[in-house]
């Protein structure tokens, strides 16, 4: 992560942050997909390392970010709610990882992460979407 993060605070003047969110995202679905894969154990630890290359630029980016889009009048309560869902997510996710592991076996655990992935891309795309039609109203 320490990597990812100084990697892409290099990159991220030079990309808009809705595409530097999207290619993160892509980079964690890959990254999950190579988990699931089991293919090898060495490509399931280059998916693990790819996943947290790609995640880890996605909280600085998109709270820094906030002020841009909401206004500066919103930007402090959302953050608030930023950091909050973040703990609350940091708590639940790996905790319902770890119960679907053992339960259903750790078989289970690439397609949680890939259905995490895909509807983390899909909640953006979501915000994206309302953003653009508000911005256009």
């Amino acid at each position: 992560m320490t990597l990812g993060r100084v990697f892409f605070g290099i990159v991220a003047d030079k990309i808009r942050v809705t595409w530097l969110v999207r290619i993160c995202m892509g980079g964690v679905l890959l990254g999950a997909l190579l988990i699931w894969s089991d293919i090898a154990p060495a490509l399931a630890f280059l998916g693990l390392a790819l996943a947290g290359f790609a995640l880890s630029p996605l909280f600085p980016v998109l709270t820094s970010n906030t002020p841009e889009r909401l206004g500066a009048e919103h930007a402090a309560n959302a953050i608030g709610y930023q950091i909050t869902a973040v703990k609350l997510g940091l708590a639940a996710i790996p905790a319902l990882g770890g119960v679907l592991a053992e339960r259903l076996g750790v078989e289970s655990i690439g397609p949680f992460l890939i259905a995490v992935s895909v509807a983390m891309l899909l909640l953006h795309e979501a915000t994206e979407r309302t953003r653009l039609k508000i911005e256009h109203k």
